[in-house]
């Protein structure tokens, strides 16, 4: 069963890459934000998505824990990608399982890409 599960999230992934490669010219340009700015967007977005209260999101508590699925999560990295003009992997929630774990994590790309030359 859990091989099953895993191949399903493993097809999942794989048709929401070859998506978000066909929408990557559609990107929004390279935007330098903080840790904060993006932490915030984070939660107000995972609020919205819940339909809970902002507020009441602990930013160290990991996205399983509120209940995030693969659709859910796939949807956020495309979101955070077009937000930020960056190319995310859509298992971003995955490898950074928490609010604040992946805000600090985007805001160092965001960094590192704002420093890169042109065309990078």
């Amino acid at each position: 069963m859990a091989e099953r599960e895993a191949s399903k999230l493993s097809a999942l992934l794989d048709t929401a890459q070859r998506l978000l490669t066909g929408r990557r010219k559609e990107r929004a340009p390279r935007v330098q934000r903080s840790a904060k700015e993006i932490e915030d967007w984070i939660v107000q977005r995972v609020a919205e998505t819940l339909a809970i209260d902002a507020q009441g999101l602990d930013r160290t508590l990991p996205f399983a824990e509120y209940g995030f699925d693969s659709r859910t999560a796939v949807r956020l990295s495309g979101e955070l990608e077009e937000l930020l003009g960056l190319e995310l992997s859509p298992t971003l929630v995955w490898d950074y399982p928490t609010i604040e774990s992946m805000a600090s994590y985007l805001a160092e790309e965001c960094a590192a890409k704002a420093a890169a030359p042109s065309g990078q």
